[in-house]
């Protein structure tokens, strides 16, 4: 079958056609790009704000600079989405930067302001070895009660990732040491499962509620048993009052916790301090049968310890805590906010 050509004239047509096309296009993009104030348009690609940057690396000099040369000192980052809204005191205090931060707060930057997530300064600070930086922010009036989106506040971030010495800090401006998040976790809870003694006794000596419990049912020492290895956490707690017998949503106890991660001597503290080993959960097993479900020497160890008793300290009868992973958090217990 043949075809006819198309003719010059067609020809000539579908030119002029697609070259008034090309640069109607070619005209929209100059005239949208050339429209667009600093703050919008793009930068290059991986690169930010140098103010952002001068504040995150704690650059004073070249901070100060482009102050000087009228970057705004609230400037918020605005192409990364897990920083969307940080501003260069967040940046600052995010990196433990005291003398950047102490050259925003000189400035004037405001203190309070909030990034996407609803986290501020001071609690970006709190997350980090710094403790120096959160006086300071304290200091220029930080709100150490404010609460990120999802319910974290200063004191939280520090319970769970900060130092002892933020805690204490935080606790002294008047931080409520029982507030909690979207997961019902108050601050003894992430302190108490991240096994750090010092932040325990700080929290408990400021007043913090031994047996509330989170959306899942689990108090302090629920969530030190899960998460930790210190003994005397386990010890601490139940001192100062907490039940050791209050199971989770499903039925779980301490003591059936530290029978599944096959840690004799949180099994054995929590023995002597009261718990009962006869208390079953929703499926009919007692801390016996999470700890023959093991299989291995420390299930072993533990079910000795249920089935003959505590032995008298010092004994070795059970063996040392296991190399084995601590359980995966719950639903209602995610992991620190990185």
């Amino acid at each position: 079958m043949s075809t006819t050509a198309p003719s010059s004239g067609v020809k000539l047509f579908r030119i002029v056609t697609l070259l008034l096309v090309g640069g109607g296009l070619i005209y929209a993009v100059w005239t949208l790009t050339s429209t667009m104030s600093p703050s919008t348009a793009m930068p290059e690609s991986g690169s930010i704000s140098k103010i952002l940057e001068a504040a995150a690396n704690g650059n004073v000099a070249l901070l100060e600079r482009e102050l000087k040369n009228g970057a705004d000192k609230e400037t918020k980052q605005l192409f990364v989405a897990s920083e969307a809204g940080m501003t260069p005191i967040m940046y600052a205090a995010r990196f433990g930067n005291a003398d950047a931060v102490k050259l925003l707060l000189d400035r004037s930057a405001n203190v309070n302001a909030s990034a996407a997530d609803g986290r501020t300064a001071l609690m970006y600070a709190a997350m980090g070895d710094e403790s120096g930086v959160v006086k300071k922010l304290i200091d220029a009036k930080a709100n150490v009660n404010a609460r990120a989106e999802d319910g974290w506040t200063a004191l939280m971030l520090a319970s769970a990732r900060g130092s002892a010495e933020t805690v204490r800090a935080l606790l002294a401006a008047g931080a409520d040491v029982n507030q909690r998040n979207r997961w019902r976790l108050t601050p003894l809870m992430v302190a108490a499962r991240g096994g750090d003694l010092e932040k325990v006794k700080a929290l408990l000596a400021s007043g913090a509620s031994v047996d509330d419990a989170d959306a899942d049912g689990n108090t302090a020492l629920n969530s030190a048993v899960q998460g930790s290895d210190n003994s005397a956490i386990i010890t601490l707690l139940l001192s100062s009052g907490s039940k050791p017998n209050v199971a989770d949503v499903e039925g779980v106890t301490p003591l059936m916790r530290a029978a599944e991660r096959g840690n004799a001597d949180l099994a054995r503290a929590l023995l002597e301090r009261g718990a009962d080993a006869s208390l079953k959960d929703r499926r009919g097993w007692r801390a016996l049968e999470w700890a023959n479900n093991r299989g291995d020497d420390y299930g072993r160890a533990i079910a000795d310890l249920l089935t003959k008793g505590v032995p008298a300290a010092g004994s070795n009868a059970a063996p040392a805590n296991p190399a084995t992973p601590t359980a995966a958090p719950s639903a209602a217990s995610p992991d620190a906010p990185k």
